[in-house]
């Protein structure tokens, strides 16, 4: 099982979501990159299904492309 996030996991992935709310696809992508699996996993442990939970991991990765701009 993965271990909580730590301090410096936080930040790095704060200055990720701040560089992506100033528009830096790269940024975006970085921040896909390093919270997919993550997302994944929560979703699996939601609905049970690993193709519901790949889908609800893109929704989600939808929704926050979206609306990176107002994310807090």
């Amino acid at each position: 099982m993965k271990q909580p996030l730590d301090a410096s996991d936080e930040t790095e992935l704060a200055l990720l979501v701040g560089r992506a709310r100033g528009g830096s696809a790269g940024a975006f992508e970085e921040l896909v990159r390093r919270v997919h699996s993550r997302l994944r996993r929560w979703a699996q442990r939601l609905t049970g299904d690993a193709d519901d939970a790949e889908d609800v991991a893109q929704l989600v990765l939808l929704r926050l492309l979206s609306h990176v701009r107002t994310f807090e």
